[in-house]
């Protein structure tokens, strides 16, 4: 029972490990619409500028909140969406993403909130 326990906190811990240790061949950022629909409003391949958005996901934990995405971060490898992370920068100043079959949601740093206000043009 106890090596079962250990298996599963390994692999938890190596796929959440991975989200941040992933090379990425470039990112996106989509923002909400009016209508709801998802409009593109920045890309990059440079590892630096996707570094600084893989560190959006490193936040206190944060509930769940229920107030809406105003966008959403695609980090790309190969050109394939590999990974997904909606935020909120306009009340609850928190992101949200999958982890395996958990719903993870961090608030957002004051630098981070800066960074997607700046990218966003909000």
């Amino acid at each position: 029972m106890i090596r079962i326990l250990i298996l599963s906190l390994v692999i938890s811990f190596c796929h959440f490990t991975s989200v941040y240790s992933q090379e990425y061949d470039k990112v996106r950022i989509e923002t909400r619409g009016e209508n709801g629909s998802m409009k593109s409003v920045y890309e990059s391949d440079d590892q630096e500028a996707i570094q600084k958005l893989v560190s959006c996901m490193k936040g206190r934990n944060a509930p769940n909140f229920k107030c809406g995405y105003t966008g959403k971060i695609v980090f790309v490898k190969k050109d394939k969406s590999e990974y997904e992370v909606e935020f909120n920068i306009k009340s609850c100043d928190h992101i949200v993403y999958m982890k395996g079959d958990r719903l993870i949601s961090h608030y957002l740093k004051q630098e981070n909130i800066e960074l997607l206000k700046n990218l966003t043009k909000q």
